[in-house]
């Protein structure tokens, strides 16, 4: 599996597919996704955008890049779905905790 995070981390601005990420292995994407739950504790999907979400927060509090612009480097489709799931995980959108980090 470290090959896998490796992978995830390197590549986050991507679109991560189940079935690229098993073919690293190489598994079935059934048998990937139950291994991949069995060892980090959550299925794939959440793990990538459990990720895209911290680099997200590394990036608003360290640079001054525009939140369309941190949204495109963590491999969201839009802002808008970026600052969704920002709220949903973190409990504020992208200009909120930016303000509060600084």
């Amino acid at each position: 599996m470290k090959q896998v995070k490796d992978y995830i981390e390197e590549n986050l601005a991507e679109e991560l597919a189940i079935s690229h990420l098993a073919a690293l292995i190489p598994m079935s994407q059934y048998h990937f996704a139950r291994a991949f739950k069995a060892t980090l504790g959550q299925t794939p999907h959440k793990y990538v955008v459990h990720r895209r979400i911290e680099r997200a927060k590394v990036l608003l509090s360290a640079t001054q890049l525009p939140i369309l612009e941190i949204s495109l480097q963590t491999g969201f489709s839009n802002p808008s779905h970026f600052t969704s799931q920002f709220r949903r995980y973190v409990g504020s959108t992208p200009r909120k905790y930016r303000h509060a980090a600084y």
